[in-house]
């Protein structure tokens, strides 16, 4: 695991958790995005709490602990991935893995439609999607993805751009919500 300050390995649980206001999530995103040790402790944190939510199988109701509600939050979060100005990723959360099959390790540095789209993909959600990226402004798309495993899944992607504290556009934020499995 990387090893930061504490305060930044503080703010990256916090972040991961989704226990930050906006404002401190916003600024915590940006830091991320230009600081990769940054967003390595964020990573490493996400997919440690991944592995130990595979690890747990419970075998009664469990608990209202503070562990299951961690568990319940990681469940309920959208899928997640955060890329620089030309589209390749950076980060990921575990809800991301969950939805395509790929692990970051996998992905980091790639472009995401050159590993999730496929013959199906719809062109026209593509170039609104590219001339997004190109324009830096956000656009939101539905499409058809395909997970790593061959099966193909509908999607709505809301992208925004990443600003830094001056307001230059330095990366993108994907929010990603499967709508249906096709395949």
């Amino acid at each position: 695991m990387v090893m930061l300050e504490d305060q930044h390995e503080e703010q990256a649980c916090l972040y991961i958790l989704g226990m930050l206001s906006e404002e401190a999530a916003a600024s915590f995103e940006e830091l991320a995005a230009t600081d990769p040790k940054v967003a390595r402790a964020a990573t490493d944190f996400e997919e440690s709490l991944t592995n130990l939510s595979l690890a747990i199988t419970p075998f009664r109701q469990p608990r209202p602990t503070l562990k299951n509600q961690i568990l319940d939050r990681i469940d309920r979060e959208p899928a997640r991935v955060t890329t620089d100005l030309n589209g390749c990723i950076q980060t990921i959360n575990p809800a991301f893995t969950s939805m395509c099959g790929y692990r970051f390790d996998e992905l980091r540095g790639q472009v995401p439609g050159h590993i999730l789209q496929g013959p199906e993909t719809d062109s026209a959600a593509v170039e609104t999607l590219r001339r997004a990226i190109r324009e830096r402004t956000g656009c939101e798309v539905r499409m058809l993805n395909y997970h790593k495993n061959g099966s193909s899944y509908w999607v709505n992607i809301l992208i925004q751009p990443l600003h830094d504290a001056a307001g230059n556009v330095i990366g993108f934020r994907a929010e990603e919500r499967q709508i249906e499995t096709s395949a």
